[in-house]
Protein backbone atom coordinates (compact mmCIF):
# COMPACT_ATOMS: atom_id res chain seq x y z
CA UNK A 1 0.00 0.00 0.00
CA UNK A 2 1.21 3.68 -0.85
CA UNK A 3 1.95 5.69 1.89
CA UNK A 4 -0.33 8.77 1.00
CA UNK A 5 1.36 10.65 3.49
CA UNK A 6 4.93 10.11 3.17
CA UNK A 7 4.07 10.58 -0.75
CA UNK A 8 2.64 14.31 -0.05
CA UNK A 9 5.87 15.08 1.88
CA UNK A 10 8.26 14.32 -0.05
CA UNK A 11 6.20 16.18 -3.24
CA UNK A 12 5.81 19.47 -0.35
CA UNK A 13 9.68 19.24 -0.26
CA UNK A 14 10.52 19.04 -4.45
CA UNK A 15 7.75 21.72 -4.66
CA UNK A 16 7.75 24.13 -1.82
CA UNK A 17 3.83 25.30 -3.88
CA UNK A 18 2.55 22.01 -3.81
CA UNK A 19 1.08 21.84 -0.26
CA UNK A 20 -0.73 25.63 -1.00
CA UNK A 21 -2.15 23.78 -4.36
CA UNK A 22 -3.04 20.78 -2.16
CA UNK A 23 -4.85 21.98 1.07
CA UNK A 24 -7.72 23.30 -1.06
CA UNK A 25 -8.72 19.98 -2.07
CA UNK A 26 -7.44 18.20 1.24
CA UNK A 27 -9.82 20.47 2.88
CA UNK A 28 -13.01 20.55 0.36
CA UNK A 29 -13.13 16.54 1.46
CA UNK A 30 -13.54 17.47 4.67
CA UNK A 31 -9.82 17.43 5.82
CA UNK A 32 -9.45 18.78 9.67
CA UNK A 33 -6.38 20.68 9.67
CA UNK A 34 -6.82 24.71 8.20
CA UNK A 35 -4.70 26.31 6.16
CA UNK A 36 -1.80 28.29 8.42
CA UNK A 37 -1.71 24.56 9.92
CA UNK A 38 -1.34 22.18 6.66
CA UNK A 39 2.05 21.70 6.41
CA UNK A 40 2.28 20.97 10.13
CA UNK A 41 0.48 18.87 10.31
CA UNK A 42 1.36 16.81 7.34
CA UNK A 43 5.30 16.54 8.72
CA UNK A 44 3.92 15.68 11.98
CA UNK A 45 5.42 12.20 13.73
CA UNK A 46 1.66 11.35 15.25
CA UNK A 47 -0.01 8.70 13.19
CA UNK A 48 -3.27 9.65 10.99
CA UNK A 49 -6.74 8.25 11.14
CA UNK A 50 -7.92 6.11 8.73
CA UNK A 51 -10.33 8.51 7.11
CA UNK A 52 -7.55 11.46 7.00
CA UNK A 53 -5.47 9.52 5.06
CA UNK A 54 -8.14 8.82 2.86
CA UNK A 55 -9.11 12.39 2.39
CA UNK A 56 -5.38 13.27 1.51
CA UNK A 57 -5.52 10.27 -1.33
CA UNK A 58 -8.64 12.11 -2.91
CA UNK A 59 -6.72 15.56 -2.68
CA UNK A 60 -3.80 14.23 -3.72
CA UNK A 61 -5.51 12.15 -6.35
CA UNK A 62 -7.39 15.00 -7.52
CA UNK A 63 -4.64 17.47 -7.72
CA UNK A 64 -2.31 14.95 -9.67
CA UNK A 65 -5.18 15.07 -12.64
CA UNK A 66 -4.39 19.21 -13.01
CA UNK A 67 -1.25 19.60 -12.06
CA UNK A 68 1.99 19.06 -15.76
CA UNK A 69 3.24 15.96 -15.13
CA UNK A 70 6.96 17.26 -14.93
CA UNK A 71 6.03 19.38 -11.86
CA UNK A 72 3.94 16.59 -9.93
CA UNK A 73 6.63 13.77 -10.29
CA UNK A 74 9.81 16.04 -9.56
CA UNK A 75 11.16 15.10 -13.10
CA UNK A 76 12.30 17.97 -15.43
CA UNK A 77 11.65 18.11 -19.43
CA UNK A 78 14.37 18.24 -21.46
Amino acid sequence: MVDRRRSAQELALRDPGYVADLWPRYWAHGGAAARDTFATYLHRKEEWDEFELRILAWAMDELSAVLPEPRFHGSETT
